[in-house]
Protein backbone atom coordinates (compact mmCIF):
# COMPACT_ATOMS: atom_id res chain seq x y z
CA UNK A 1 0.00 0.00 0.00
CA UNK A 2 1.24 3.50 -0.82
CA UNK A 3 1.69 5.91 2.08
CA UNK A 4 0.03 8.98 0.56
CA UNK A 5 1.22 11.27 3.35
CA UNK A 6 4.78 11.07 1.97
CA UNK A 7 3.74 12.22 -1.52
CA UNK A 8 3.32 15.69 -2.98
CA UNK A 9 -0.24 16.86 -3.60
CA UNK A 10 0.12 16.43 -7.37
CA UNK A 11 1.41 12.87 -6.90
CA UNK A 12 -1.53 12.12 -4.59
CA UNK A 13 -3.92 13.43 -7.26
CA UNK A 14 -2.34 11.28 -9.97
CA UNK A 15 -2.49 8.17 -7.79
CA UNK A 16 -6.09 8.86 -6.81
CA UNK A 17 -7.14 9.30 -10.44
CA UNK A 18 -5.21 6.20 -11.52
CA UNK A 19 -6.68 3.92 -8.89
CA UNK A 20 -10.19 5.28 -9.18
CA UNK A 21 -10.36 4.77 -12.96
CA UNK A 22 -8.08 1.80 -13.72
CA UNK A 23 -7.85 -0.24 -10.54
CA UNK A 24 -4.36 -1.38 -11.53
CA UNK A 25 -0.80 -0.14 -11.77
CA UNK A 26 1.57 -0.77 -14.64
CA UNK A 27 5.23 -1.19 -13.76
CA UNK A 28 7.85 -0.49 -16.42
CA UNK A 29 11.39 -1.76 -15.84
CA UNK A 30 13.89 0.93 -16.89
CA UNK A 31 17.19 -0.37 -15.52
CA UNK A 32 18.56 -1.49 -18.92
CA UNK A 33 18.12 2.11 -20.11
CA UNK A 34 18.12 4.48 -17.17
CA UNK A 35 20.34 2.47 -14.86
CA UNK A 36 23.01 1.44 -17.34
CA UNK A 37 23.41 4.85 -18.95
CA UNK A 38 24.99 6.15 -15.74
CA UNK A 39 27.57 3.38 -15.42
CA UNK A 40 31.05 4.65 -16.31
CA UNK A 41 32.63 1.34 -17.31
CA UNK A 42 31.69 -0.21 -20.67
CA UNK A 43 29.09 -2.95 -20.42
CA UNK A 44 29.24 -5.72 -23.00
CA UNK A 45 26.31 -5.83 -25.43
CA UNK A 46 25.68 -9.52 -24.68
CA UNK A 47 25.50 -8.74 -20.95
CA UNK A 48 22.81 -6.12 -21.64
CA UNK A 49 20.85 -8.61 -23.72
CA UNK A 50 21.16 -11.24 -20.98
CA UNK A 51 19.97 -8.75 -18.34
CA UNK A 52 16.87 -7.98 -20.38
CA UNK A 53 16.20 -11.67 -21.05
CA UNK A 54 16.46 -12.43 -17.34
CA UNK A 55 14.08 -9.60 -16.49
CA UNK A 56 11.61 -10.96 -19.04
CA UNK A 57 12.04 -14.49 -17.66
CA UNK A 58 11.21 -13.14 -14.21
CA UNK A 59 7.83 -12.06 -15.58
CA UNK A 60 8.43 -8.40 -16.30
CA UNK A 61 6.57 -7.60 -19.50
CA UNK A 62 7.38 -3.89 -19.97
CA UNK A 63 11.12 -3.25 -20.27
CA UNK A 64 12.89 -0.21 -21.70
CA UNK A 65 15.84 -1.83 -23.47
CA UNK A 66 17.84 1.24 -24.45
CA UNK A 67 17.78 4.75 -25.80
CA UNK A 68 18.46 6.03 -29.27
CA UNK A 69 20.58 9.03 -28.36
CA UNK A 70 23.92 10.43 -29.46
CA UNK A 71 26.75 8.06 -28.48
CA UNK A 72 28.77 11.15 -27.58
CA UNK A 73 26.15 12.16 -25.02
CA UNK A 74 25.42 8.69 -23.63
CA UNK A 75 28.12 6.17 -24.62
CA UNK A 76 26.40 3.23 -22.87
CA UNK A 77 23.45 3.50 -25.28
CA UNK A 78 25.57 3.39 -28.44
CA UNK A 79 24.65 -0.26 -29.01
CA UNK A 80 20.90 0.09 -28.37
CA UNK A 81 19.92 -1.02 -31.87
CA UNK A 82 22.01 -4.19 -31.49
CA UNK A 83 20.56 -4.82 -28.02
CA UNK A 84 16.99 -4.47 -29.29
CA UNK A 85 17.71 -6.80 -32.23
CA UNK A 86 19.30 -9.31 -29.87
CA UNK A 87 16.36 -9.23 -27.50
CA UNK A 88 13.77 -9.42 -30.28
CA UNK A 89 15.59 -12.36 -31.81
CA UNK A 90 15.25 -14.26 -28.56
CA UNK A 91 11.52 -13.69 -28.15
Amino acid sequence: MINKTLLTSSARNIISRTFSTNNHVQIVEVSPRDGLQNVTQTINTNAKIELIQRLASAGINKIECGAFVSPKAVPQMSDSSIVVKGVMGSV
